[in-house]
């Protein structure tokens, strides 16, 4: 590797790129046993590659499947904190809908400069390009590879070639030090309703599309204003049925902005709130595309800036949620434990409030815990996997408190709140 500090070098850390004269460099597994590795001519191949690695296995039965090639000093290669990219073109021979992901990992899945990867599926024999863009959040190792994740079941016909990864320049934010362009308060006599020219109450015991175990109400004691410019968010322990005669054991809030408030591409929003914990307890802070009456979700796109998962008490989650270009139905995410979307906090989100912000427009995705940049997204990236970037519009608000149907939320004391300041956004700039 070439270059200084703060250069870009080029130098490609990928040994065997494109099998140009053999498969040295790489190797493959399954639980079953080896898989088959060739070098073949592909005269179609994508981007001028002549050359790819045919891999195969007649019926592979198990729990993992991997192709791995080796990195040139990958000890040397990932600095921390530096930005990189890795990109690997495919195609699927087979006729069965088959999965296949990229990451940089060991053959135990350990020794990972980043937990981020990109995955695509399809039975289409047409090259796609896997492409990922990701900071260094750990060293390399000494076993540290291109670590190409096959489909563990059925027969694997697998062309790839162009196996890259490399350090690009990192495309930063502007920072400002002028204040908000636009607050969104709580400032009302304490024990009463939130503002309703701004936001809405959602009501409704349905479950809401995750098997949640609440019923959202329209009342104060589930949702009021503390009167220090502060909205409280209270989940509690109670059997309430709603206008949609659902009965639940559990009450709580959901308040949005939707149709009433909406924030900018372009834009960095930010609150800061003091989350409960406890084991069932899902609170969340998160934006939804303002045109979710007329597509729909997962078309309109939803960014997660904040979720925590009571039993995960110092964990901070956030995502990006959108659809494919092919189907505006069909769910995709980056985030939540899939390719990144952690934060460890070291502390209890319940200890003490946080920051929580997001910065949005149409090339990129920011997410900050206390305005320092945790991970981001990049436009470029999801289109090449296929997917749809509706962050080029505006976004509505959404803060509630749900109980989820997964953990075991029995033995969590109630009641329990989220206490949340005033929403504040900064045009084009994100503040220091």
């Amino acid at each position: 590797m070439t270059g200084t500090a703060g250069s870009v070098p080029t130098a490609e850390a990928v040994a065997g790129a494109t099998a140009a004269s053999d498969p040295s460099g790489w190797s493959a597994a399954a639980e079953t046993g080896p898989i088959e590795l060739n070098r073949v001519g592909v005269p179609d191949g994508p981007a001028g590659f002549t050359s790819a690695l045919q891999v195969r296995h007649p019926g592979a039965q198990g729990r993992w499947a991997f192709a791995l090639g080796q990195l040139a000093s990958p000890q040397g290669f990932f600095r921390i904190g530096d930005t990189y990219r890795m990109e690997l073109w495919v195609r699927n021979l087979g006729s069965d809908e088959q999965s296949i992901g990229i990451l940089l990992a060991d053959a135990n899945v350990g020794s990972r400069p980043t937990i981020s990867s990109q995955y695509t599926s399809g039975p289409v024999p047409t090259w796609r390009l896997l492409t990922r863009t990701f900071v260094a959040t750990a060293p390399g190792e000494p076993g540290t590879g291109f670590y190409v994740n096959l489909p563990p079941n059925g027969p694997i016909d697998w062309q790839i070639t162009g196996a890259s990864v490399h350090r690009v320049a990192a495309a930063g934010t502007t920072r400002t030090t002028r204040p908000a362009s636009t607050r969104i308060g709580f400032t009302a006599a304490p024990g009463t309703s939130v503002a309703a020219c701004a936001w809405t109450r959602e009501v409704g015991g349905h479950g809401w599309g995750n098997g949640e175990l609440q019923t959202y109400t329209p009342n104060e004691r589930n949702a009021t204003v503390d009167g220090n410019g502060n909205l409280v968010i209270t989940v509690r322990r109670e059997r309430f049925r709603g206008e949609d005669e659902i009965e639940r054991d559990f009450t709580s809030a959901r308040l949005s902005t939707l149709g009433k408030v909406s924030v900018p591409s372009g834009s960095y929003v930010e609150a800061s709130l003091r989350a409960p914990t406890g084991s069932g307890l899902w609170p969340a802070f998160w934006l939804i595309g303002a045109n979710f009456p007329e597509v729909g979700w997962p078309a309109c796109g939803e960014i997660d800036v904040f979720e925590g998962r009571g039993a995960e008490a110092t964990t901070a989650r956030n995502a990006v949620h959108t659809s494919t270009v092919r189907d505006p139905t069909e769910h995709v995410q980056s985030g939540w434990g899939i390719d990144g979307g952690t934060a460890e906090l070291q502390e209890a989100v319940d200890a003490r409030p946080h920051r929580y912000g997001v910065y949005f427009d149409q090339s990129v995705v920011r997410f900050y815990i206390d305005r320092v940049e945790v991970r981001s997204v990049l436009a470029e990236d999801a289109v090449a996997a296929g997917w749809a970037w509706p962050f080029s519009g505006p976004q509505a608000l959404v803060l509630n408190v749900a109980v989820d149907g997964w953990e075991d939320s029995s033995t969590t004391a109630l009641p329990r709140s989220m206490v949340v300041s005033p929403v504040e956004v900064w045009q084009g700039a994100v503040p220091r």
